[in-house]
């Protein structure tokens, strides 16, 4: 196996690996912890927001940077390796970039210590479904530019490769 390939398989697992962690645990929160903290007393349930927002609070830094980091390896690496056909797929990626940030700045916040943090934190029902939404709209766009042609470029000084309409 060639090192760019063994590379890119090691930033995808990496970039999905972050997703899955980042989306599972505000699906997890939203869904199973807030609920169920709900039903404790009001000094039990600080207690538990306080330790989950320690513990969960380097989980959402770690994935954040993952995220980042292995993405935009990876755009740099496809941009090097392929030719797109239309301006769909650069379109696509930046629709996902622009939802990324929320995604990134909600989960920041939820676990953050700030007076905007302890606000978001009051609504995180809200803030945590936005953020689902968000996610999952950009996993669908992801999941929707693997389809989208793309030519592999060739070696300098070689002819370009046909198009490439397989799934990947």
């Amino acid at each position: 196996m060639e090192p760019v390939y063994l590379a890119s398989l090691v930033l995808r697992w990496m970039h999905i690996l972050s997703a899955i962690a980042l989306m599972g645990g505000a699906f997890f929160m939203r869904y199973a912890l807030l609920p169920a903290a709900s039903t404790l007393d009001a000094a039990a349930h600080d207690q538990l927001r306080s330790e989950v927002r320690k513990r969960w609070a380097k989980w959402v830094m770690i994935t954040t940077t993952f995220l980042i980091v292995s993405g935009l390896i990876n755009v740099a690496m496809n941009e090097m390796r392929f030719q797109f056909d239309g301006p769909i797929y650069r379109m696509l990626l930046a629709v996902k970039i622009l939802l990324a940030m929320p995604v990134f700045y909600i989960a920041m916040s939820l676990v953050g210590r700030s007076a905007v943090a302890e606000k978001m934190r009051a609504n995180a029902e809200k803030w945590l479904t936005l953020n689902l939404v968000l996610a999952t709209a950009i996993v669908a766009i992801g999941g929707g530019m693997r389809f989208i042609d793309r030519t592999k470029k060739a070696p300098k000084g070689e002819p370009a490769a046909p198009a490439v309409s397989e799934q990947r």
